[in-house]
C-alpha cells in the first residue's frame, strides 16, 4: 500500500519543485489573508473568505508538510495539488472582488436583544430534537451508553445516527447541533452578562440551564466533536460583540476553555470503567429501528479485527446472541423473550478496560487529526480514481434519482484505504468523507472543480445578502454560522452540509433574523429580495 495509507511523521519535507510551489502558495495565501485581516476586518467575515482560510490551514499547509508522501503515493500529485492552490486563490480574488458589495458596518456598543429571537430558537430547536428523540429513543442513543456503559459508546454512536433510518431524524439532530444549539448558547451567553450586569437573579439562574441542556442534547450522539459548531459560533459573537481587545481575548479564552474543559469531562466520564457493562441495548435498539440486517453486518464486521469499536470478542459474541434474540420473530402463542438482559446471555461482559498498545499522546493525536487527516482522507479519494477509475455523476449526490445508479464514495475508500489505516478495521458502517471542494473535482475533473467552487459562492452570495439585514446585535451570530458552515465545507459533502449538518436551517435562521428584525416582516422579505437581485444584476 501506498504511503499516504499508513500513519506517519510529520517533519519538514525536502525542498523539491512539488514542496516549493506547496510552500510558496501557502505562504502568499496565509499574507493575502493577513493583510486583509489587520486592514479590512470586516470584509473578511463571509464564506468566501472563511473557507479559503481554513483551506489554507487544513489543506494548503499540510500539502507542504506530507508532500514527500503525496508525490511518492500519488502518480498524478500535481493535480491533487492544481485543486487545493485553485480553489483558494480563485475564492480569495472572489472575495476580494465584491468586498464593496457585501461589507457591513458593524457596532459593537449598539448591542440590545429580541428576546424573542431567542425564545424562537427554543422552541425550533426543541422541535427538532423530539424530531430525533422520536425516532430513536434516548436509552438507544450514544450519550445513555456514555453515561451507563462506556465500553460500547462507539457502537452506540453508529446505531444512534446510521441505524435511524429516517432522514428527518438525523437532519433534525443535525440541523440542532450546527445550527439552532450555537445560537440558543450565544444568545444564553449574552442574557447572562446582561443579567450580571442588572442582577437578575432569576436569569442568572435559567439561562446557564439552558446552555446545559442544549450541550447535553448536542452530545446525544457520542460525538465531542458536535461541540464545536457551539464553540465557534460563541468565540465569533463574543470577540464581535466586545470592542477592546482585552475583552476580545477574554471572549476568546474562555470559548476555548469551555471547548477543552467540555472534552476532558467528556473523555473522563466515557474511560471510567466497565462496571455497567451490558446495561445499553443493543439489540433491542436495533430491532426497534428496523436495522437487524445492519446491525448483524456490523456485528460481522466487528469481528475482522479485535477491538473494533473499542470492543473486543467476549463482548462482540454478546452483543451477536442479544442482536439474535431481538430480531427473531416469536412463535405464535409463546410470551415474547425479553432479550435485554445479559442473565440471558451464556457469555459474560468484559469488565476490564484492555490496554491499547498502540496508544498514543491525546495531544499529539488531536495535531494529527487537525493537520494531517482532512489532507490525508482527500489523497485516498484521488488515489481511489487513480487505481480503481472514476465514478464520475455516480458519486454525486442524488445520482440515483438523475441517473438509475450511485457510489457510495466515502464507504469505498475507507474500505480500501481507511481500513489500512485502521490496522484492519473494517466496521461495515465506518466512511471517509472529503470535502467536496476536492471529492468532486477527484471524481469529475475540471468539471468537478467548476461546480465545488460555484457552490461556495452561490452560499456566500445568499449568507452575505442576509447577514447586510440581520439585527446589529445578531450580526456576529449570523457570522458565527456562516463560519460554521465554512467549516463543514472543509470536512464534507455540499448536500451533506445543507440538509445534515444544518446549512439550510442556519441560513433560514439568518432569513429569519433579516426579516424580523423591527416587526415590519412583509417589508424586510422584499427589501431583501431588491439586494438580491441587485447583486444579480
Amino acid at each position: 500500500m501506498p504511503a499516504i495509507v499508513h500513519r506517519f511523521s510529520l517533519g519538514i519535507p525536502e525542498f523539491d519543485l512539488f514542496s516549493s510551489l506547496s510552500f510558496g502558495c501557502a505562504l502568499v495565501a496565509s499574507l493575502i489573508l493577513l493583510y486583509i485581516f489587520l486592514a479590512k476586518f470586516n470584509s473578511i467575515l463571509r464564506v468566501s473568505f472563511f473557507t479559503a482560510a481554513l483551506s489554507n490551514i487544513f489543506f494548503q499547509w499540510p500539502m507542504f508538510l506530507i508532500s514527500d508522501v503525496l508525490q511518492e503515493s500519488l502518480e498524478n500529485p500535481y493535480w491533487h495539488f492544481f485543486v487545493v492552490q485553485i480553489s483558494v486563490f480563485v475564492l480569495l480574488s472572489y472575495g476580494i472582488l465584491t468586498t464593496s458589495n457585501f461589507t457591513r458596518a458593524f457596532h459593537p456598543e449598539k448591542i440590545s436583544f429580541r428576546r424573542g429571537h431567542l425564545f424562537f430558537s427554543i422552541f425550533l430547536g426543541a422541535l427538532l430534537v423530539f424530531l430525533y428523540l422520536r425516532k430513536v429513543p434516548f436509552d438507544c442513543t450514544a450519550l445513555y451508553a456514555v453515561l451507563f456503559d462506556p465500553q460500547v459508546t462507539l457502537l452506540a454512536r453508529e446505531v444512534s445516527i446510521k441505524f435511524a433510518g429516517s432522514f428527518i431524524a438525523t437532519s433534525s439532530f443535525g440541523a440542532f447541533t450546527n445550527a439552532l444549539a450555537p445560537v440558543v448558547i450565544a444568545l444564553s451567553v449574552a442574557m447572562i452578562w446582561h443579567a450580571l450586569r442588572t442582577r437578575n437573579i432569576l436569569q442568572l439562574v435559567l439561562f446557564p440551564l439552558v446552555i446545559l441542556a442544549a450541550v447535553f442534547v448536542c452530545m446525544l450522539s457520542g460525538a465531542k466533536g458536535l461541540l464545536l459548531p457551539s464553540i465557534i459560533v460563541i468565540l465569533v459573537a463574543s470577540i464581535l460583540w466586545n470592542r477592546s481587545f482585552i475583552r476580545k481575548g477574554i471572549a476568546a479564552a474562555a470559548s476555548m476553555l469551555l471547548l477543552f474543559g467540555s472534552l476532558v469531562v467528556f473523555e473522563v466520564v466515557r474511560d471510567r470503567g466497565w462496571s455497567e457493562a451490558g446495561a445499553y441495548p443493543f439489540g433491542q435498539c436495533t430491532a426497534q429501528l428496523g436495522a437487524c440486517d445492519q446491525g448483524k453486518e456490523l456485528i460481522l464486521s466487528l469481528y475482522k479485527r479485535d477491538a473494533s469499536l473499542g470492543l473486543y470478542k467476549d463482548r462482540i459474541q454478546a452483543l451477536e446472541k442479544e442482536l439474535k434474540i431481538a430480531c427473531e420473530k416469536p412463535k405464535e402463542g409463546a410470551p415474547n423473550q425479553s432479550p435485554w438482559s445479559y442473565d440471558d446471555l451464556d457469555i459474560a461482559p468484559k469488565t476490564e478496560r484492555a490496554v491499547d498498545e498502540a496508544a498514543r499522546s491525546y495531544l499529539e493525536g488531536v495535531i494529527y487529526r487537525a493537520l494531517v487527516i482532512p489532507t490525508q482522507v482527500a489523497a485516498w479519494h484521488f488515489l481511489y480514481v487513480e487505481e480503481m477509475g472514476s465514478p464520475g455523476f455516480a458519486a454525486m449526490p442524488f445520482a440515483r434519482r438523475l441517473t438509475g445508479s450511485s457510489v457510495n464514495m466515502p464507504e469505498l475508500v475507507y474500505q480500501k484505504y481507511g481500513s489500512v489505516f485502521a490496522h484492519g478495521d473494517k466496521t461495515s458502517t465506518s466512511t471517509s468523507p472529503t470535502s467536496f471542494l476536492l471529492a468532486y473535482p477527484a471524481y469529475l475533473g475540471v468539471v468537478g472543480l467548476v461546480l465545488s467552487l460555484l457552490a461556495v459562492i452561490i452560499t456566500d452570495i445568499i449568507v452575505s445578502v442576509l447577514l447586510l439585514r440581520v439585527p446589529n446585535a445578531l450580526y456576529p451570530i449570523g457570522v458565527g454560522l456562516a463560519a460554521v458552515i465554512s467549516f463543514n465545507f472543509i470536512l464534507s459533502d455540499f448536500v451533506t452540509v445543507m440538509l445534515s449538518h444544518g446549512g439550510a436551517v442556519a441560513i433560514a435562521l439568518m432569513a429569519f433574523f433579516a426579516v424580523t428584525r423591527d416587526g415590519h416582516v412583509l417589508r424586510n422579505a422584499l427589501d431583501l429580495l431588491k439586494i438580491t437581485r441587485k447583486q444579480q444584476d
